[in-house]
């Protein structure tokens, strides 16, 4: 039964992680639909008041609103990277002073995106383009949209980049607890193996192919990059005969090999998301984030 309890629990989590990176994918690709969405509205809006404020044709003001929502959109793709590679992970007070020059620096790039498209008329390729700067009420309104734009950028990157620490949380999250029970101890590990106690069998396993050891009432899993083995021995045990050199104790239910982390990323709370060689995705606890950040260099 507890075999069956602890297959069962593997079983239902691997589930659980794929259903939560399906979300996640699913989520990002809304990323770029919500972007859509927003440009086409920018434009309607635009269209709409050049249309009711200036006298000329619907088509020159389609031109116009298509001008500034072309700059919105070239601008924007390429400070939201900038916000998401440098700026969302930063303390709270380095990020508010970051926000002053690339709010003003995103206001600017679409200004020159803005009267760029405004000299590309269709003769543009005989006579040239002519670039003519705003008046100075219409270069105050530009700014004043631009640094307003960016505002709302910054706020869509926080809400990603939060809902996206939220899946990653919980594609790690594991229900299992370690209760130390006694049980055989295993053979003595020989030079580089472990002989790992399976129900009647001792099975060899070399350290280095070792992924991770997981624990649930009083059993453990083995997982290597070729087989799972149960084996009827507590994680205490495990923890307490593993080289500290090789093996890091990173959650109570979970003691991982340092050699077969891919890298791991923040997951919210003080805690961190291990990637593993073979796939498995792993959630530390805060004790076990701040051992594996001991080990840095």
């Amino acid at each position: 039964m507890r075999r069956l309890h602890f297959e069962f629990q593997r079983v239902a989590e691997t589930v659980s992680r794929s259903f939560s990176q399906a979300i996640a994918s699913l989520r990002a690709s809304r990323t770029v639909s919500v972007a859509l969405i927003a440009l086409f509205l920018i434009f309607a809006g635009y269209a709409a008041a050049f249309v009711a404020t200036l006298d000329q044709s619907i088509g020159s003001s389609v031109f116009y609103a298509v001008n500034n929502t072309v700059g919105i959109g070239l601008a924007g793709a390429g400070f939201y990277q900038l916000l998401a590679r440098f700026v969302l992970r930063r303390r709270p007070a380095v990020a508010a002073v970051l926000h002053v020059p690339l709010a003003v620096a995103f206001a600017l790039s679409w200004y020159l995106c803005t009267i760029v498209s405004f000299g590309l008329t269709p003769s543009w390729i005989r006579a040239g383009i002519s670039v003519a700067p705003f008046g100075p009420v219409a270069l105050a309104w530009q700014m004043f949209q631009g640094v307003t734009l960016y505002a709302a950028l910054a706020l869509f990157a926080y809400w990603r980049d939060a809902m996206a620490r939220l899946e990653s949380l919980r594609a790690g999250r594991t229900a299992a607890t370690d209760q130390a029970t006694s049980a055989p101890p295993p053979a003595r590990e020989t030079v580089g193996s472990l002989l790992v106690r399976c129900d009647r069998e001792v099975v060899p396993v070399a350290l280095n192919h070792i992924v991770i050891i997981s624990g649930v009432d009083g059993y453990a899993e083995v997982v290597t990059n070729a087989r799972r083995l149960l084996s009827t021995t507590t994680l205490a045990r495990f923890e307490a005969i593993l080289p500290l050199e090789q093996f890091v104790r990173v959650h109570r239910s979970h003691i991982a090999r340092l050699g077969a982390i891919r890298h791991a990323e923040p997951a919210g709370n003080g805690k961190l998301l291990l990637h593993m060689e073979n796939g498995d995705m792993v959630s530390t606890s805060r004790t076990g984030a701040r051992a594996l950040k001991e080990r840095a260099v």
